[in-house]
This record gives C-alpha cells, sequence and structure tokens, in this order.
C-alpha cells in the first residue's frame, strides 16, 4: 500500500486523494480508513434503508462521511484541519459545477470541485487506484505523487489533466473501471447522445 508520499509527511498540507471508480474502490478505502484518519465523499442515495446501510458500512472503520450535499464550508474546514479527504470525481454529477473536457476523444461533463477546493484550501491533489489482483488474491492501492502545477488557476486545463490521468490507469485495467457510470451521457449543447 505505500506510495511516493511518505507516511509522516502526509499531513504537513491539506490533501484531497482523487479516486476513481474502479471495481476495488471501496475495499481499498476502507483498508485505509483502518490506518489512518480520513474522511470521504459521497453522494446519498435516493432510497433512505440503502442509504443508511452504505453509509453505516463505509463509515464502520472509521471514515468521516461527508454528504457532497454538504456545504463547501464543511469540507474546508476538514481539510485545514488536517484530515484528508477521499472523493470520487470521474462521474456525470450534471451540468452544475462541471464543464466539458476530453476523455478518450469524447466530451465528458467533468466535475470542477477538485480543482476549486484545492485552490480554496491550498491542498494538494494526490491520486489514487484501486486494483483487483489477478485471480481474484486481493487488492492493490496505489497512492501516486501529487498532481504537478494542480490546481493550475485554470478549470478546464485541470478538468483535461484529470481525465488524462484516468485514462491512462484504464488503459492497464479497463476490465476494471465502472463502465456503467456513463461517462458520456450528457451531451454538450447540439451534440448527440452517446447512448
Amino acid at each position: 500500500m505505500e506510495s511516493a508520499i511518505a507516511l509522516q509527511d502526509r499531513y504537513e498540507q491539506p490533501t484531497i486523494f482523487l479516486g476513481f471508480h474502479f471495481a476495488a474502490i471501496e475495499a481499498v478505502c476502507m483498508y485505509y480508513s483502518i490506518l489512518h484518519p480520513v474522511a470521504s465523499l459521497y453522494s446519498p442515495m435516493s432510497d433512505k434503508t440503502i442509504d443508511g446501510i452504505a453509509l453505516r458500512q463505509r463509515a464502520r472503520f472509521g471514515t468521516e462521511m461527508v454528504s457532497r450535499r454538504s456545504s463547501a464550508r464543511n469540507t474546508l474546514r476538514i481539510l485545514r484541519s488536517g484530515k484528508p479527504i477521499m472523493l470520487a470525481a470521474d462521474m456525470d454529477f450534471g451540468l452544475r459545477d462541471s464543464i466539458f473536457a476530453p476523455f478518450f476523444g469524447v466530451q465528458a461533463c467533468t466535475l470542477t470541485a477538485v480543482s476549486r477546493l484545492a485552490k480554496l484550501s491550498g491542498a494538494r491533489v494526490v491520486p489514487f487506484v484501486a486494483e483487483v489482483k489477478k485471480g481474484y488474491a486481493g487488492y492493490k492501492l496505489r497512492i501516486f505523487e501529487p498532481l504537478s502545477d494542480f490546481p493550475s488557476g485554470d478549470v478546464a486545463a485541470d478538468a483535461r489533466e484529470m481525465n488524462r490521468f484516468l485514462e491512462t490507469q484504464i488503459r492497464r485495467m479497463p476490465d476494471q473501471y465502472y463502465w456503467v457510470h456513463r461517462r458520456f451521457k450528457r451531451r454538450p449543447q447540439g451534440e448527440k447522445h452517446v447512448y
């Protein structure tokens, strides 16, 4: 699980752990939370019973769960307290706070929240990827170096950088990415639907 970032310097500045929806994301996030204090942004589900179960299960090893619907002020408070926040920004959450950026050569609705949170908090953005090992022999958590020059001051450039990083990881293991999330469901004005 170790990474290029030494454990002792992990909390010297606010940290956003940027995750992606690969098959093992839930398992590696829970494992990380056993070892280190961490908060995680989540999207509440419409079914309150299922939402409650998911929330309890995700938090059971100590993760502070933060709804994406809560105020940005709350997220900034957590970051500034020294606790890192895990979030996955590779889904189409709608046009609000998003822009279209290329993803495998197709315009994809891409969140700008990572860029904005990093700018407001002074956080470094540290990508991580969850893998299922060959033969289902366990899981692997890869924590990468912080994205350089991120945020750049240009949310469109930052969105392209996130999508480029994700493309590289998907090419290594395309079968483990959650394509079911339909990254191309919203289209720029005048473009035909992909699905």
